[in-house]
């Protein structure tokens, strides 16, 4: 006997029109400062970019994505950090329309555009977030680990033990180290706090991000303290020697 054929027991009519919730229109930016007593906001774009090199100019993606928004009138500043995953459309008339965040510098660099990488993702952030970026500041593995050391090192409360089985070794291509880290205080030169940032095999993006702001947190305690003064030109160094910005020296006064 042949089975029977099946039948509908339930129907749904698809509406002719959807509605959607209104694209809210944000309050314009507060205007850039004029002088560090405020008023006035600097949005500056922080990414890290992945390799040991200080070849900006490469196609590189930027697993760290950060925005560092700076209030001169209330003297605060906020952190948000970006999943590197968000898909977003590429703007610029790029061949590719879309990609996930860490690759719009990779796109920018290796398809030429007019400011390169930073110009990318900083139009990609914008198109997708109506932001106004004001500066950007670019940091590989090398700078990182350089700027790090140049202030003395940091310290980091670890709240519980992180251990990644699976690291991938600096010298050794396609290998990879067992890494371990206590819960408590820990002392950090460059190499381990880069290694605290980008450890993640034990944990998800988003703990990943927490680690990476935790760090930021410990480099600005660093540099309130009044010992770590004496370092502060050799932090500029690296920071217009080793890193890509377009921060003015006239900036970071402001800052």
């Amino acid at each position: 006997m042949a089975a029977p054929e099946p039948t509908a027991t339930w129907f749904y009519a698809a509406p002719h029109t959807l509605d959607f919730a209104p694209t809210p229109v944000l309050p314009a930016a507060a205007p850039f400062p004029t002088s560090c007593d405020g008023p006035g906001r600097m949005n500056i774009l922080v990414a890290g970019l992945d390799g040991f090199s200080n070849d900006y100019a490469r196609p590189a993606r930027t697993d760290t994505v950060l925005l560092v928004g700076v209030n001169f009138a209330a003297k605060s500043a906020q952190i948000l950090s970006l999943p590197r995953d968000l898909w977003l459309p590429l703007p610029n008339g790029l061949p590719v329309t879309e990609a996930r965040l860490n690759s719009a510098y990779h796109y920018g660099e290796y398809y030429g555009v007019a400011g390169g990488g930073p110009a990318q993702l900083k139009a990609t952030l914008e198109a997708a977030f109506g932001l106004r970026i004001d500066r950007y500041l670019i940091v590989s593995f090398l700078a990182f680990e350089q700027a790090i050391d140049a202030i003395g090192g940091i310290e980091v409360d670890i709240p519980e033990p992180i251990h990644d089985p699976s690291y991938p070794r600096r010298s050794v291509p396609n290998d990879t180290i067992a890494i371990d880290f206590p819960a408590g205080r820990v002392q950090m030169d460059g190499g381990t706090a880069l290694i605290y940032a980008r450890i993640r095999h034990d944990s998800s993006d988003f703990q990943r991000m927490r680690r990476q702001q935790q760090v930021l947190f410990a480099v600005r305690d660093r540099l309130l303290r009044p010992e770590t003064l004496p370092h502060l030109p050799a932090l500029a160094l690296i920071l217009y020697g080793s890193a890509r910005t377009d921060l003015t020296f006239e900036d970071v006064a402001l800052l």
